[in-house]
């Protein structure tokens, strides 16, 4: 069944006939393929909703707001010895220093670039007689050292990958 379409231009009702008929449903194919492709722009889950998660890849937010009651970050406790610290720790504190401590960063996060670690001592003890020690799994390294030394009485170190090794922020 052809359709006849009347569109307004400046106010005068005109007939663009077939030929722009047909760009016109072409180009709202390519439109309600581009929505229902998530592929192609990356959303799943609701946009716009009450949902607690959204899924969004490849996508710039600006003016993001953030909950602060919900926000958190990966947190680990580590006890005397030494520990490579889980994939999903931003803040490990050593929570006991009866000797020296390695606590080991591990390649996998290392490579990702802006990938933030703290580093605490949480005992207050540190460099009164013993040092916790922050390495490398690999041959990466931090400002161009092996490993780092907390010397400190209460010390935090905080790095930050450049994507090949970790640089300390201030």
């Amino acid at each position: 069944m052809a359709v006849n379409r009347i569109y307004t231009r400046n106010g005068v009702q005109t007939n663009p006939g077939p030929k722009l008929d047909a760009d016109i449903d072409q180009t709202n194919n390519y439109i309600n393929a581009h929505e229902t492709d998530t592929t192609t722009h990356g959303a799943t889950g609701a946009i716009v909703g009450t949902t607690n998660s959204q899924t969004l890849t490849n996508k710039k937010l600006t003016g993001a707001v953030l909950d602060s009651s919900v926000l958190s970050v990966g947190y680990e406790a580590l006890a005397a010895g030494s520990a490579t610290i889980a994939v999903t720790t931003v803040f490990a504190e050593v929570t006991a220093l009866a000797a020296n401590v390695t606590v080991t960063i591990p390649t996998a996060e290392i490579i990702k670039p802006g990938r933030v670690f703290i580093i605490a001592d949480g005992t207050g003890v540190a460099g009164t007689a013993f040092k916790i020690i922050v390495a490398t799994q690999g041959a990466e390294i931090i400002e161009g050292e092996a490993t780092i030394d907390i010397v400190e009485s209460g010390g935090v170190l905080t790095l930050i990958s450049n994507g090949t090794n970790l640089r300390i922020i201030p």
